[in-house]
């Protein structure tokens, strides 16, 4: 069987037979700031709410392998490089097998730079028609690749910048300064 049944999978099909296993699910919790401290969680998607969404995925026959979970302040000149947020996720990552930093090209997120991301394995550039400010923008790969499935688990939250759902938690996608 080479995709997924169109019955046990509504939400994920994308077309009348579903959606092929080959699929690369591109996730995108908060994963951004705080810690995985309880006192501070209000910024960070649950990692074990993350980790059961990519576990029914997989019973449905997904490789854990295709899952990666994304944020796009996380490269090397983004504004949290390695930051220790990540360790909350780290261990659903690996008993799922799904990618937390690791690009298809083999380098972490945190190793790479604007000025040497690899364009399809790294970074999905889009074009922007009738862009204000930018023309094209930059996802961290694979968001918007043409082999993937998005799926923004936006944290209900509140901060300086009001309520945010999950328009502000997919801005977090784009690589800087987009």
């Amino acid at each position: 069987n080479t995709t997924i049944p169109t019955a046990k999978t509504e939400v994920f099909t994308t077309a009348a037979d579903g959606m092929p296993l080959s699929t690369k699910i591109a996730l995108k919790p908060n994963l951004t700031g705080g810690s995985a401290h309880p006192d501070a969680m209000g910024m960070m998607t649950d990692a074990p709410f993350v980790e059961g969404v990519m576990e029914a995925m997989i019973e449905l026959g997904l490789p854990g392998e295709q899952f990666y979970l994304r944020e796009g302040n996380v490269l090397g000149d983004g504004y949290s490089p390695n930051g220790s947020f990540l360790d909350y996720y780290r261990p659903a990552a690996r008993r799922l097998g799904a990618r937390l930093t690791l690009f298809d090209s083999g380098r972490h997120m945190y190793q790479a730079r604007l000025a040497n991301l690899e364009e399809g394995s790294e970074v999905i550039w889009r074009d922007v028609p009738d862009g204000v400010i930018f023309q094209r923008m930059g996802y961290v790969a694979p968001v918007n690749a043409d082999d993937a499935f998005n799926l923004d688990i936006a944290k209900f939250k509140a901060h300086g910048m009001g309520l945010t759902l999950a328009a502000k938690n997919w801005q977090g996608t784009c690589i800087s300064p987009y």
